[in-house]
């Protein structure tokens, strides 16, 4: 993989990941491939692994948010409003 790809590909999941710590949970373990496709090739530019680790540390968050809410039944919520903070700033 070319570094401009990877650049691409990192930039389009970091927008993604954003997206679904809003409220849309729909296939959070396709995202975590693709981020995860994206670690075998973090060294091709200088922040990739910086950017990947937050990516994973994002979707774990989320999905620990999606697995309160569905437990909570909490109705009307969004992922963001039980996100940790930390996640929160990340966005």
């Amino acid at each position: 993989m070319q570094h401009q790809q990877f650049e691409r590909d990192l930039a389009h999941l970091e927008l993604i990941v954003s997206l679904l710590a809003r409220g849309n949970f729909i296939a959070l373990s396709y995202w975590r491939r693709r981020v995860a496709e994206l670690a075998k090739e973090q060294h091709l530019i200088p922040s990739g692994a910086l950017r990947v680790t937050r990516l994973l540390g994002l979707l774990d968050d989320i999905e620990y948010a999606t697995k309160r809410l569905e437990s909570a039944s909490l109705l009307g919520a969004t992922a963001v409003q039980v996100l940790p903070a930390s996640s929160r700033s990340r966005l």
